[in-house]
């Protein structure tokens, strides 16, 4: 019988080696990551569709609402010394801020309704500072990283404010 250590454990008469612990948290922190970003960029390639008409900066204003979001979500993500409830609570937040982002776009034409499309802003916009309010205790880079979001979904308003 071959005893335990450390790594290396015995099942099924067979003994085999686990991987390093620490190398596999990076590459969960690293696909977390790729996710994160992945996700938020779905609010990013929803503005983009119906950005602003004749804006120049569009797609800048577009690209800083994806990537920072999805990066302040992994900081967040990645604390180990918060409470449970509290992160998942701020994570609940930025995940239907994103989703309420994404949803946007198709809301106005699909209820033949501008109102409908600014109340669905205005619902992105108030879950955008929620998680900007549950981000702060836990990581306060991660809730400035947020901000640029916050302006794009702003600036996503504009075209129509005057109508």
């Amino acid at each position: 019988m071959i005893p335990y250590s450390g790594r290396t454990r015995v099942a099924g008469g067979r003994a085999f080696h686990h991987p390093d612990p620490l190398r596999r948290a990076r590459r969960t922190g690293w696909l977390a990551l790729l996710g994160f970003l992945g996700f938020a960029s779905l609010a990013a390639a929803a503005g983009l569709a119906v950005g602003p008409p004749g804006a120049p900066l569009a797609g800048a204003w577009w690209c800083a609402g994806a990537w920072l979001p999805g990066l302040a979500a992994w900081l967040v993500w990645r604390r180990v010394d918060v409470g449970l409830h509290r992160k998942h609570r701020a994570m609940q937040l930025w995940g239907w801020a994103i989703l309420a982002q994404v949803a946007w776009p198709g809301i106005a034409p699909s209820l033949h309704s501008t109102a409908a499309g600014y109340a669905a802003l205005v619902a992105a916009s108030a879950l955008t500072g929620l998680a900007i309010r549950a981000f702060w205790p836990l990581d306060r880079t991660a809730a400035a990283m947020l901000l640029p979001y916050s302006a794009a979904i702003a600036f996503a308003a504009w075209p129509g404010a005057g109508q």
